[in-house]
């Protein structure tokens, strides 16, 4: 999730964009963050969410499919296994 309620979520320059400010994603590790996309930009509702995945080139995702409604959102993390340095329980 890279937006929340009240957000603005931008792609310009092929940069990704939170209330007008770049959003460093270095497990991207260099690929391109917008991959087909023009510039774009959503204002998210006071129950909307915006979610990307981190393998840009083959990931349906808020980029396609918009911004997600609150009452679709039916799991929670608990854990995180990657990266191996941060394995534990999500807090």
């Amino acid at each position: 999730i890279v937006g929340l309620p009240g957000d603005r979520v931008a792609f310009e320059d092929g940069r990704l964009l939170l209330d007008d400010a770049p959003v460093a994603e270095p497990y991207l590790r260099g690929l391109p963050q917008v991959l087909g996309l023009e510039a774009a930009e959503w204002s998210l509702g006071e129950a909307e969410y915006f979610v990307l995945g981190d393998n840009r080139a083959h990931t349906t995702d808020s980029r396609t499919f918009g911004p997600v409604d609150a009452a679709r959102i039916v799991g929670r993390a608990w854990f995180r296994y990657w990266p191996l340095s941060k394995v534990g329980p999500v807090r």
